[in-house]
């Protein structure tokens, strides 16, 4: 009868064509025994302390005295019929709708500090508990060490349990890396090294355990379910810790995911969480009578198709959140008239389309208000908080109050008659809202003293940035001697190799004679280069240069060049190596090579390169790089010298590529036919 008399002032008395149909009033299923008294429709306001509350503080205070008011006033205390036998309510009665779940939060965080099981239905939450995000943290920090954002988030949460302070100690000390944490035996590295043990070991051995046992590994090693249980969510925090182990099983059993793709994986669903509902633990007493179940959080969406004992349908002061275009093109289907609106422009369509539109709207809301209010079986509630600053028309208070000629300015607790039956309206004040859930100290503290004291702090951070800008993630052995030798004040024998050619033709020559051996086989008929030569003067040029250039100079080059290196003796010694590799790719870390300080890199770096030839001979390992550099036949040796960093960089990416003790490195001058060993 209530829900009734409110529709059919909501919905218009006749139906509009395109917008409304017409609204035929419930009709209520009699039972044999009158209404208990908690069987009702009411309406529940919540007045902030703060005399200026917009709509999240009116929320925030509206949760937590619905939460309180369940906990106190209606669990266990209150009655409603089920199977025709008065029981009392439980949490699995109770099923709070919301328009979106993105203001959950407050809700569950609420329903939480009071102790009340709860379970959140659908859409993006599963990846968003605070149990999840530790473990995703977790599995990042020790599969990935440079990973410093998943490591601080492992020593926020409640296995590290430091404050941002202690984390900034450990970063101005230099310890936010667990591998170096082992000599530390003071400081505030005491705290830590245990957790750095942990996730030096799970850095170990993780990557040689099967895939799908990575979370099995986990949980056995790290105290993540002794946590989840001492937590405020107790089974429901370890269940979904179990199920984020049985997703990760059952994405890791595909045969083409490796554990940085698995990483990568979840990393990407808890920055962009798919839906995903929590573990259905909480839902296994929900149809148990003997069970308390858990109070369901669901959109009103999620709700369509389902009925539950008690509704309450809360944040109904809040809007849409719907923010208008600026620029708005509407083609309204029944009439073909287009509209169009440039912020405070609009064309005389524009008006009349926006009209229908905003009419559409309106009666779409009064749709999923009727959905809503629809889903309770025995008891509705109707929860709002009371912001400063209505929303007017949007929110689906608003309505409400319009149905029911109610002036929320000056609504106190009364009684009002709807229908036959009378509905009671209680306006409460709100309480002060315990922080949130983690929040442990204020953002910004008031600096004490004189703010002198801080230039200093001010000024190493500054340096610390220009240290940053400048640092190098990546390097290659080029760009390695080409700091050397200007920290020396020398000129690198990069760039200087074609000083007396022409740029552009030498450039070309020695890219194309890099492409005709990268595919030579040595050992085959040496009067084939000239055709491969040709082949690619016709074919290669275009690809590699804009510039207009002499091809047949760049040809007779070539095949000068070629002529001379395959009467060599070097090219004799290839035609009986046996080839390990042409250009070879190499990415290795490098802090420096050890004994050659002509090769030392300040900052740790990854050092990346091609090797133009790896081959065996005479049972060792032998590096060959090519060279195109014209110069004299007594000036080869200094001008190899120039390449020596290069030369240490090869040795070293295939030493520890191969394993070999001895690799030897010697770089071809292909214009002399001679070969010079570093």
């Amino acid at each position: 009868s209530p829900i009734n008399a409110v529709f059919a002032r909501v919905f218009p008395q006749e139906p509009i064509k395109g917008l409304q149909p017409k609204n035929d009033p419930l009709l209520a299923v009699h039972a044999d025994a009158p209404p208990l008294s908690a069987e009702r429709l009411e309406l529940r306001l919540v007045r902030p302390q703060e005399p200026d509350a917009d709509a999240d503080a009116a929320s925030r205070a509206e949760a937590e005295e619905l939460a309180r008011w369940l906990r106190e006033e209606v669990l266990d205390r209150e009655e409603i019929r089920e199977r025709d036998v008065p029981t009392k309510i439980k949490p699995r009665h109770v099923a709070i709708l919301l328009r979106t779940l993105t203001k959950a939060r407050d809700y569950l965080e609420a329903l939480r500090r009071y102790d009340i099981p709860c379970l959140t239905e659908g859409e993006k939450h599963f990846y968003e508990r605070q149990e999840i995000i530790d473990a995703v943290n977790l599995l990042r920090a020790a599969v990935n060490p440079h990973d410093a954002l998943a490591l601080v988030g492992v020593l926020r949460s409640s296995l590290g349990g430091l404050s941002d302070s202690g984390i900034e100690a450990l970063a101005r000390e230099g310890l936010l890396d667990y591998r170096r944490i082992v000599s530390v035996e003071a400081g505030n590295a005491v705290s830590v090294a245990p957790l750095y043990a942990l996730i030096a070991e799970l850095h170990r051995e993780l990557p040689i355990v099967p895939l799908p046992d990575v979370m099995d590994v986990v949980l056995s090693k790290a105290p993540l379910l002794e946590l989840a249980a001492a937590s405020m969510d107790h089974e429901q925090a370890v269940a979904n810790l179990l199920k984020l182990r049985d997703i990760v099983a059952q994405f890791a059993s595909r045969p083409d995911v490796t554990l940085p793709g698995l990483i990568a994986e979840l990393t990407s669903r808890a920055l962009e969480p798919p839906d995903e509902t929590e573990s259905p633990l909480a839902e296994e007493g929900l149809e148990d009578r003997e069970q308390q179940g858990a109070v369901r959080l669901l959109s009103i969406h999620k709700a369509k198709g389902l009925e539950f004992p008690m509704v309450i349908l809360a944040g109904i002061h809040r809007g849409t959140d719907r923010r208008e275009s600026r620029i708005l093109v509407q083609h309204d289907w029944s009439t073909g008239i287009v509209g169009l609106r440039v912020g405070d422009l609009q064309t005389a369509g524009g008006v009349y389309v926006g009209h229908k539109l905003a009419q559409r709207q309106r009666a779409e809301q009064a749709r999923v208000l009727y959905v809503a209010m629809t889903r309770a079986k025995r008891r509705l509630v109707l929860s709002a908080g009371l912001p400063a600053k209505s929303r007017g028309g949007e929110s689906f208070l608003s309505r409400v109050a319009e149905a029911m000629d109610l002036d929320l300015a000056a609504i106190e607790t009364s009684t009002i008659r709807l229908g036959e039956v009378e509905v009671p309206i209680q306006v409460v004040p709100g309480r002060d809202v315990a922080p949130r859930v983690g929040v442990t100290e204020p953002r910004w503290r008031e600096a004490d003293g004189d703010l002198g004291a801080f230039l200093p702090r001010w000024n190493e951070r500054v340096e610390r940035w220009q240290a940053a800008k400048q640092t190098r993630l990546f390097m290659s052995p080029t760009a390695l001697e080409e700091a050397t030798t200007k920290s020396r004040g020398m000129v690198s024998s990069a760039g200087a190799s074609h000083a007396t050619a022409d740029a552009e033709t030498a450039r070309l020559v020695g890219i194309l004679a890099h492409r005709v051996l990268e595919g030579w086989d040595f050992t085959d008929d040496v009067g084939k280069l000239h055709a491969r030569v040709a082949e690619l003067c016709r074919k290669g040029l275009s690809l590699e240069s804009h510039a207009t250039v002499d091809v047949e100079q760049v040809e007779a080059e070539l095949r000068g060049l070629f002529e001379t290196f395959t009467a060599s003796p070097s090219y004799a010694e290839l035609r009986r190596a046996t080839i390990l590799g042409r250009e070879v790719p190499f990415a290795m870390p490098w802090e420096g090579g050890k004994g050659q300080p002509a090769a030392r890199w300040s900052q740790p770096c990854i050092m990346e390169g091609v090797i133009d030839l790896v081959y065996r001979l005479d049972g060792r390992v032998w590096i060959a790089d090519y060279k195109t550099d014209r110069v004299a036949d007594e000036e080869l040796e200094a001008r190899a010298a120039g390449y020596r960093i290069q030369a240490q960089v090869y040795r070293e990416a295939v030493a520890r590529s191969v394993g070999a003790k001895s690799v030897g490195v010697q770089f071809l001058f292909l214009r002399n036919g001679r070969a010079v060993q570093v």
